[in-house]
């Protein structure tokens, strides 16, 4: 499950702002009913805002629109273009450059992607819940409410684990809420494939390792004396990082 982070930014005259606040407004803080009903019905939104503001320089205003979801970035624009189009479509109107083409397309073309390197955009993307999506979410909500009228059932008075065990009967033979029992896939890995680039490409060329390191393990240091977080294969074959990271699971499968 992948979760997408969408910055998109465009530039609007400054003597639009006044006017761009009021129908942002209009849109509701939460949302009115049909845009949260437009969005709820996507079941893949965790988080949309929409906002206009004047440049530091004056010259301008930026209208910011940023939402995070699961699934890719192309597919949630198109989602979020045709259940929001006609809301937003207006508001958009006055971008510099909107032109005729489809709002999605627009905002394709104003996607701001952000990083920690040196000359990326600044930014650090985050997620509430990681690993969950929306749907999972509801899915674990509406379970809580179940569990609760469960437990009105049982009664009080009896020992904790007794309690467990009859409610762990009940979701066993009830097809509608079995699956809370079955363990979902855990995310797989152990590379260290995106702290380490982060970190690699922030040094200079000159200095970047080529050495690995594996979670749970003194960090190396290279010769320039910084410390070096970086996943690279050394020859061919299985990388450090690899091999170490799959010892250290065999010891916990040892231990577990």
């Amino acid at each position: 499950m992948n979760h997408a982070f969408v910055t998109i930014i465009a530039d609007v005259p400054v003597k639009d702002i006044a006017a761009l606040r009021t129908s942002i407004e209009a849109l509701g803080n939460p949302a009115v009913p049909t845009i949260a009903a437009a969005l709820d019905g996507l079941a893949a939104i965790h988080f949309a805002s929409l906002n206009v503001f004047e440049a530091s320089a004056g010259d301008r205003g930026y209208l910011v629109f940023e939402f995070s979801g699961d699934g890719v970035v192309d597919k949630l624009l198109d989602h979020l273009g045709d259940r929001l189009g006609a809301d937003l479509d207006p508001i958009f109107a006055h971008a510099d450059g909107r032109g005729n083409q489809p709002l999605r397309e627009f905002w394709r073309g104003h996607v701001v992607d952000t990083g920690q390197t040196p000359f990326a955009n600044p930014g650090v993307n985050f997620t509430g819940s990681p690993g969950l999506s929306v749907q999972r979410i509801r899915r674990e909500r509406d379970l809580a409410l179940h569990l609760t009228r469960v437990l009105d059932t049982i009664g009080p008075g009896r020992p904790a684990l007794e309690r467990l065990e009859a409610i762990r009967r009940q979701l066993r033979h009830d097809a509608q809420w079995s699956w809370a029992l079955d363990p979902e896939p855990v995310a797989q890995g152990g590379k260290l494939a995106i702290v380490p680039d982060t970190l690699a490409r922030a040094l200079p060329v000159a200095v970047r390792p080529r050495v690995a390191v594996c979670p749970g393990l003194p960090v190396a240091v290279c010769d320039s004396g910084i410390a070096c977080l970086s996943d690279r294969v050394v020859g061919g074959g299985t990388s450090p990082a690899e091999a170490c990271c799959s010892r250290l699971d065999a010891r916990r499968r040892r231990h577990s």
